[in-house]
């Protein structure tokens, strides 16, 4: 139990120990600029800063972000600090898609802003 302690915080979306697949889309993501849709309401501009923090653009709703790796999908969640906002998956474009699980359950489009 110390060991699961460690290694986990008890939330199901926070990665701590993220598997080798799953490291190069987090130091890909990290540190980048994203235009933050809520598609029918507005945008910002957002950045992932290091520890799963959201820099830039960062809201109640948004506060951290985490990347995993589930039956071979790579799923980025934005959260709050006690739930998640939004899962999204990267389209082949590169724009990374999902919806607010929340309130208006509005869609969402995560579009990188620089390369």
């Amino acid at each position: 139990m110390a060991d699961l302690r460690r290694r986990w915080d008890g939330v199901l979306w926070h990665n701590l120990d993220p598997t080798p697949a799953e490291q190069p889309v987090i130091a890909e993501l990290t540190g980048r600029r994203f235009l933050y849709r809520r598609v029918g309401c507005d945008e910002r501009p957002m950045r992932l800063e290091t520890n799963h923090k959201v820099g830039e653009g960062a809201a109640e709703c948004e506060r951290r972000w985490d990347v995993n790796i589930d039956d071979c999908r790579t799923i980025l969640t934005l959260s709050r600090i006690d739930r998640p906002t939004c899962h999204l998956q990267r389209n082949n474009d590169g724009v990374w898609k999902g919806q607010w699980l929340e309130y208006e359950r509005m869609p969402i489009e995560f579009i990188p802003l620089e390369a």
